[in-house]
């Protein structure tokens, strides 16, 4: 369950998009750095049997260079290392979220339910905006009171606190079901479903102007 969390958590547009920006960051830092070398790209040059003499590879070396340092070009990372990445760390922080974080299901009274989106995880950070800016990040332990839903179903909604590793149901009261309803509404880009007793569903999006 901890890998299932972590993954969620990592496959979202935004955290993809960190992904993809860490992965072009080396990537293009890293041909600077071979565009740096004359003698690195002299032997690649005749490890591929090219036929240019050697001005001609250092007058392209320094162009690429050039170019590089000015953006003018840039590399693009696969899919499938941004696919990668959601893994990279895995062996870190699942152990942690497994053996180091308190674990709750949440238990709505009747009459109350979770709604669920395709982005069900939700962290949650209360002291996160009155930090500063480079410290405003929200994550698994941002602080001793984050805390991080993952609605299991109508009735049932995971809890993931900072604290003892332990696992335990709480009956809450409506009120608590909707505080955590009104954080899963504050996502951006997320469709939701909210539940009804006749099975149905309806499906909503949240409004542009919301401010959530």
């Amino acid at each position: 369950m901890a890998f299932f969390l972590h993954v969620q958590r990592e496959r979202t547009p935004t955290s993809r998009a960190w992904h993809a920006f860490l992965a072009e960051t080396i990537l293009l830092e890293d041909l600077k750095a071979k565009l740096s070398s004359p003698e690195f790209i002299q032997k690649r040059f005749r490890d591929d049997s090219d036929p240019q003499s050697q001005a001609e590879v250092e007058q392209w070396r320094t162009e690429m260079l050039s170019a590089a340092e000015k953006g003018e070009i840039g590399v693009e990372p696969s899919q499938n290392r941004e696919v990668a990445q959601i893994f990279l760390v895995a062996d870190r922080i699942v152990p942690n979220l497994a053996h180091a974080m308190t674990w709750r299901s949440l238990r709505a009274p009747t009459g109350s339910e979770s709604i669920c989106s395709d982005n069900p995880l939700n962290l949650y950070d209360p002291g996160a905006p009155n930090r500063p800016k480079m410290h405003a990040g929200v994550g698994w332990v941002s602080s001793i009171a984050v805390e991080a839903t993952l609605p299991l179903d109508p009735r049932m909604c995971l809890l993931v606190t900072p604290g003892p590793a332990l696992w335990r149901i709480e009956d809450i009261d409506a009120r608590r079901v909707t505080e955590i309803n009104l954080r899963t509404y504050a996502s951006p880009n997320n469709s939701f479903t909210a539940h009804r007793s006749s099975r149905s569903s309806r499906y909503v999006k949240p409004r542009k102007e919301s401010a959530c």
